[in-house]
């Protein structure tokens, strides 16, 4: 007779369940551990100690846009001034990324980002709307110390100014990144004396960062600024913001 084939152990049946997790919420381990009913601590230790390749699964299977390392050195920035250099570190090992390896000029695939905000996000317990607001917010601070702060100079001396030049403002940029792929912004004045912003990228997931630029602009020019998330993309295929500023 022939032998009978041997079980499966135990260890690589929970080794099949947790991939099999992992791979459906794209590398996603609080996800993951939802879909498994275990904690997320759990699943941590168990992916250490099974040696399983979390980051593999988080990298999409096409990545055709880039972000340049100065994005990804500003989340950086705010991590460690928020939350400490220890809680980066982590960010990255979750995120799949070798911590301290990015440069500015340097272009690198959206997908990198995408997952440090994602990791951000699951270690750090905050929704990565309202981290990408914070980061829009900060970017305003981090590019003024990386010696951007004259373009803002130049594209105006209010947040209403500011706004209607953007698409000015990153036209210069190119002249420094060429391989920038930036969003298209217009702002116009209503009768109301209220300002409409309609903002168009080819990336997905980032208009809470532009609420937060608008936001850091605010601070930086001293007048709060109301908005008002009018138009989703998913309604429209582009982002719509009423905005109010109060002058200070």
């Amino acid at each position: 007779m022939p032998e009978r084939p041997e079980a499966p152990t135990i260890e690589a049946v929970e080794t099949t369940a947790i991939m099999r997790a992992l791979s459906s919420t794209h590398g996603n381990v609080s996800s993951a551990a939802r879909l498994l009913e275990i904690g997320r601590a759990t699943l941590d230790r168990r992916i250490s100690e099974l040696q399983l390749d979390v980051a593999s699964l988080r990298i999409p299977r096409a990545e055709e846009t880039i972000m340049y390392g100065l994005v990804n050195k500003g989340l950086e920035d705010l991590i460690r001034t928020e939350h400490g250099d220890a809680a980066w570190q982590r960010i990255c090992q979750l995120g799949g990324v070798d911590a301290g390896s990015f440069s500015t000029m340097q272009a690198y695939p959206d997908a990198i980002t995408y997952r440090l905000v994602g990791a951000a996000s699951d270690e750090l317990g905050i929704p990565a709307s309202a981290l990408l607001e914070r980061f829009g917010a900060h970017w305003v601070l981090y590019t003024g110390r990386q010696g951007y702060g004259e373009l803002f100079k130049l594209a105006g001396r209010s947040v209403e100014e500011v706004l209607c030049n953007l698409d000015a403002l990153h036209g210069r940029m190119g002249e420094s990144f060429p391989e920038f792929r930036a969003p298209e912004f217009r702002c116009t004045r209503r009768p109301d004396a209220t300002l409409d912003l309609i903002y168009r990228s080819t990336r997905d997931g980032l208009a809470h960062m532009v609420i937060g630029l608008i936001r850091g602009l605010g601070e930086h020019f001293g007048t709060p600024v109301e908005i008002v998330h009018a138009v989703t993309r998913a309604e429209r295929g582009h982002d719509e913001f009423v905005l109010r500023v109060t002058p200070g």
